[in-house]
């Protein structure tokens, strides 16, 4: 039987060393226990997180272990795409959103996106191409048919494809009246018509530039097409079709064309062979 001094002895060893244990924990703030090999290897964390070791509370593993699993920052097999489509705001600016859309893997979404907007190019090709097509030089399209729609063309230069305006005047005219035209704007005989067209628009474009009023530059007039005159028939297949421009609002009279028209071989399609211009805004009098 031990004495009773040691067991006094041995029973404040003890309390003293749970009163240490006890002080220590408390001091340290912690209620739980360290998971262990935390510091020795602290657990990968997400950036924006707080870069400390993690606590994890007795029986709380398995839990943490599942919430990662569900998290979506460390689940790979989703892929989150951003879609992005204009609003207009009160002010009537664009305005650009984004809606986040969750896709599992197999791509069906990206795929349907892709197929709609592949539907969507070719609709707008087939509009463009059908559009194009009923623009002169076309057989079917009289004199005065001719010029209501070239001018029409250069009014919307840019509809439906870039400079396709200009596009239609150039191919609406022989070759001797397209000759003037490139020469008009710098370009060799058998320059590429698209270069031709651009030229034409930078041209034809700048400002105070008396043919400016047809391509509804900023600085002219707004008009409206009239007919003076019957189309005059020549005995060598040639006509003429006078053309007047005047004012949209006040009618007041702007610009003469007499255009002289030639038929063209094959399917006789008439063609611009030479316009006669004359203006009569004070700003633009020889």
């Amino acid at each position: 039987m031990m004495p009773r001094s040691n067991l006094s002895s041995s029973a404040g060893f003890v309390k003293a060393t749970l009163s240490l244990l006890l002080s220590y924990l408390l001091s340290s703030g912690v209620n739980g226990f360290v998971h262990p090999g935390v510091v020795d290897s602290p657990r990968q964390t997400n950036p924006g997180r707080n870069h400390l070791p993690t606590v994890v509370r007795a029986g709380q593993e398995d839990a943490n272990d599942q919430e990662d699993e569900e998290d979506d920052i460390y689940n790979d097999d989703l892929i989150y795409c951003y879609e992005f489509t204009p609003n207009l705001s009160d002010n009537g600016d664009k305005a650009y959103s984004h809606r986040r859309t969750q896709q599992h893997e197999g791509g069906t979404s990206v795929d349907n996106d892709s197929q709609l907007l592949q539907r969507l190019l070719a609709t707008q090709r087939m509009k463009a191409m059908e559009e194009l097509m009923a623009r002169p030089p076309n057989a079917d399209f009289g004199p005065a048919d001719l010029v209501k729609a070239v001018l029409s063309a250069l009014l919307d230069s840019d509809e439906p494809l870039p400079d396709s305006g200009f596009r239609s005047l150039l191919r609406s005219s022989s070759p001797e009246w397209r000759n003037l035209v490139h020469c008009a704007v710098g370009a060799p005989g058998d320059a590429v018509e698209d270069q031709v067209a651009r030229a034409l628009s930078n041209a034809i474009g700048r400002p105070r530039n008396h043919y400016g009023i047809l391509v509804g530059a900023d600085d002219a007039d707004e008009y409206k097409i009239t007919f003076p005159n019957d189309v005059v028939h020549f005995k060598d297949g040639t006509c003429k079709v006078e053309c007047c421009l005047r004012g949209h609002r006040n009618n007041k009279l702007l610009v003469t064309m007499v255009w002289f028209l030639k038929r063209r071989k094959g399917d006789g399609a008439w063609l611009i062979d030479y316009i006669d211009w004359k203006d009569f805004r004070d700003g633009y009098r020889p």
